[in-house]
């Protein structure tokens, strides 16, 4: 059976890594250490790492904080499975997930200003905009976002955790996800549920200076300013479209809790990267594992050393900085169990 029109026209200009893309974009950051910190809890650590989803080779080497992090863990975990969200069957599921119930449309959804507003920037890019109308405005937003990206050589390959998936993999390390694709897929199809002509506003807004800002944010992730970071984002996301703040921050740092907790219940040490959106500010992870009594240390500035400025895996690291215990393989889900509070160690 062939592919439908509209979604073959639409995959013309879906790639692996959008949705990281586009929560990138959607997150900017911000002169001080490294966004990486250690949590323990006695004997038992993890590093927690802020990412940036979308990268350019010349933005590397990083900070060495990161690669050390790297070198002294066990396990790599991700927001979510980094291998599965760069397949077709993610990329239908998704796609399905956004598709707009049966005789709706943009036109009909959004106000008419909006709508036109929004069919003007998709058709300066190139885009006809009959093959969105069915699909709700998220799914629009992720594919102009990705264009304008890769227009500035900023993509998901460079990213962080492309970068450090493929180290893992190389090195033998297992890889893990805090939340499963399917939760993804989930809050993706709810993102701008409510308020859509809201979220497109502020979304073509983002995009009309996307290349201004995507540097500052990059600037800024490297020398660590957290609080440029909140002001310039965050605060702004907390005010104007709070309902978008409490789904795509808080509501997913409160559901990695329980699997963080766990991973602080065993021997070995993981290396945790996350938007760095997620750490920021009084709902970050740091704040929230310290107010469950984990110590909770952000990790201080070092340079990054001299290297090739493209992403390159160094040497295995030394065998007194990695455990040696077997680590299972499975995908670290909200749903196993984990003590509520720090369990005391052994």
């Amino acid at each position: 059976m062939q592919t439908p029109p509209t979604e073959r026209g639409i995959r013309r200009f879906w790639r692996p890594g959008l949705v990281a893309a586009w929560l990138g974009a959607l997150c900017p950051l911000a002169q001080a250490d490294p966004l990486v910190w250690r949590v323990t809890h006695g004997k038992n650590t993890l590093y927690l790492g802020g990412s940036i989803h979308m990268l350019r080779p010349s933005d590397y080497p990083l900070n060495s904080a990161y690669d050390q992090s790297y070198a002294q863990s066990a396990r790599v975990l991700f927001e979510t499975d980094i291998a599965a969200t760069q397949s077709p069957e993610f990329q239908q599921q998704l796609m399905a997930a956004m598709a707009l119930p049966a005789g709706q449309s943009l036109q009909t959804l959004l106000k008419p200003a909006t709508y036109a507003r929004l069919s003007a920037a998709t058709e300066a890019r190139g885009l006809p905009m009959m093959l969105f109308d069915g699909f709700k405005p998220a799914m629009l937003i992720l594919t102009l976002t990705i264009l304008e990206l890769q227009k500035l050589g900023i993509t998901s390959e460079s990213g962080v955790e492309a970068h450090y998936s493929q180290r893992a993999t190389q090195d033998g390390k297992p890889q893990g996800a805090l939340e499963s694709v399917a939760e993804q897929i989930a809050f993706l199809s709810e993102m701008g549920s409510g308020y859509e002509d809201r979220f497109v506003e502020l979304s073509l807004a983002d995009l009309d200076k996307i290349q201004p800002e995507i540097n500052q944010m990059i600037s800024a992730w490297k020398n660590g300013d957290s609080q440029q970071l909140s002001n310039q984002l965050l605060a702004r996301y907390q005010k104007e479209v709070p309902a978008l703040y409490q789904r795509l921050i808080v509501q997913r740092n409160l559901n990695w809790l329980k699997p963080l907790r766990l991973l602080l219940s065993t021997a070995e040490t993981e290396w945790v990267l996350v938007g760095s959106a997620h750490l920021l500010g009084q709902d970050g992870l740091p704040n929230l594992l310290a107010a469950q009594g984990y110590t909770v240390e952000r990790l201080q500035s070092t340079p990054a050393a001299t290297a090739p400025k493209t992403p390159k895996t160094p040497d295995a690291a030394p065998p007194d900085v990695v455990h040696k215990d077997v680590v299972h393989k499975d995908v670290i889900r909200k749903d196993l169990e984990a003590p509520d509070k720090p369990r005391q160690p052994e």
